[in-house]
C-alpha cells in the first residue's frame, strides 16, 4: 500500500487536470482513477488496515 503522501500528489495532480479539461474539453473525464485514489486513500487511514469495502462497493450493494 502506497503512503498518503504519494496519493495525495496523484489526486493534486488529476485535479489539475481536471480544472483545464473544464476549460478546454467538452466532455469530462472518467472519475473512475479519482475513486479509486480515494478509495485507496480511505484504506490507508483505515485502524482496520482496509478490509472495510470502498465506497463504491457500497453504492453497487446498496443499489441492488
Amino acid at each position: 500500500m502506497r503512503d498518503i503522501e504519494n496519493i495525495d500528489g496523484e489526486l493534486r495532480l488529476l485535479a489539475r487536470a481536471w480544472r483545464v479539461a473544464r476549460e478546454l474539453c467538452d466532455r469530462m473525464p472518467s472519475t473512475a482513477h479519482i475513486d479509486k485514489l480515494l478509495d485507496e486513500r480511505a484504506a490507508a487511514l483505515s485502524p482496520w488496515g482496509g478490509t472495510e469495502i470502498s465506497l463504491g462497493e457500497r453504492a453497487c450493494a446498496t443499489s441492488r
